[in-house]
């Protein structure tokens, strides 16, 4: 191992062993041996703790994941009831649009029944055979 001394050269170099250093024997064999020793124990808990992150970011992406489904089938089931909610006032006011419709034709039919007795009372004809005036009246007269 090298340290710089002072950003120059020292004892013919930039960098100085420090003392000790390249020399063999069992000082240096169990430095080494607990470096290792320490680099697979920090191995070992960095692949614990990444472990546990997979597994928490998992459970995480499961619940959003649940969450998601669970609001997706709620929203479908509000547009499922607001569909038959618009197609029962729709049917609704179709149904009241048809009453109308079917009156003013009632109208209608007595009105130009009326019309066509009064044409031929005019012309001198004899009276058709058809419902009186009164049946011509409207039913919101009546």
């Amino acid at each position: 191992m090298r340290h710089r001394v002072g950003g120059k050269a020292a004892g013919g170099g930039p960098w100085k062993r420090a003392p000790g250093a390249g020399r063999g024997g069992p000082g240096a064999e169990r430095g080494v041996a607990q470096a290792s020793a320490q680099a697979d124990q920090t191995r070992r808990e960095a692949d614990q703790q990444s472990k546990q992150l997979m597994s928490n970011a998992q459970k995480i992406a499961d619940q959003i994941a649940a969450q998601a489904k669970a609001q997706a089938a709620h929203a479908k089931a509000q547009a499922d009831q607001l569909m038959a909610d618009t197609k029962t006032e729709l049917e609704r006011h179709r149904v009241a649009a048809q009453r109308e419709v079917d009156e003013l034709n009632r109208q209608k039919d007595a009105i130009t029944t009326s019309l066509e007795q009064l044409r031929r009372l005019i012309s001198g004809q004899a009276p058709a055979t058809g419902p009186p005036a009164e049946a011509a009246r409207p039913a919101a007269l009546e």
